[in-house]
């Protein structure tokens, strides 16, 4: 590594070091300190898969991601380590973080969505789906993903039940809205007349009187 640098020969001498975890630190400390990110980021990643405990992977990409999303500024690579995590969720919120710091609400909405299969917990869950409904309703005006979201809630409240029936009413989605209708509480009378309505005009009688 002294001047002038022969990084292949380093290469060539760490896969042939019986403990190649130290030399590949070494080298890549040694890039960061002439600010050569890239080759960093790849020499981390390498490092990843010498390591044996998980932990020690997961924290070899977690600083790949974070040069990635830092002085590198290239969330597409960012996004390729993520898929090589085992345990991904802390490296999305760390990504959804750096779209929603940036105004990128479409690409925030999109992990934020990918981040609900990662977590283990319902509650979690249902917080995760929240955080879709209201990118979806305050950010980037997909009302099919809000729909999506707060009908996949678990544990939804009665406010949270209300936004759906409205979302349903302005998909014109009756069925789904009449499959709700016995969980609704509080909700503008309103709504209900105009689903009457149109179950009236559908001859759907039964379904009409249960509004």
């Amino acid at each position: 590594l002294e001047s002038p640098e022969d990084y292949p020969a380093v290469e060539r001498a760490i896969a042939l070091a019986e403990r190649g975890e130290v030399f590949l630190e070494r080298y890549i400390q040694h890039l960061l300190d002439k600010e050569e990110y890239s080759a960093a980021r790849i020499v981390i990643l390498d490092l990843a898969e010498h390591v044996t405990l998980e932990s020690e992977r997961e924290a070899c990409l977690e600083r790949a991601l974070s040069l990635s999303l830092g002085v590198l500024s290239q969330p597409d690579e960012a996004e390729r380590v993520i898929a090589l995590s085992q345990r991904p969720a802390p490296l999305i919120e760390e990504l959804i973080t750096w779209y929603l710091e940036r105004g990128d609400y479409e690409h925030c909405l999109a992990w934020t969505r990918k981040l609900i299969t990662e977590v283990p917990h319902s509650d979690e869950r249902d917080a995760v789906h929240r955080r879709v409904a209201e990118l979806a309703l305050g950010f980037t005006d997909d009302h099919r993903m809000a729909i999506e979201a707060l009908s996949n809630l678990e544990e939804p409240d009665s406010s949270e039940r209300g936004e759906l029936a409205n979302l349903y009413l302005s998909a014109g989605d009756y069925d789904a809205l009449y499959s709700l209708l016995p969980t609704l509480n509080g909700v503008e009378p309103a709504l209900f007349m105009r689903a009457a309505k149109h179950h009236l005009r559908a001859g759907e009688l039964d379904r009409a009187r249960f509004y």
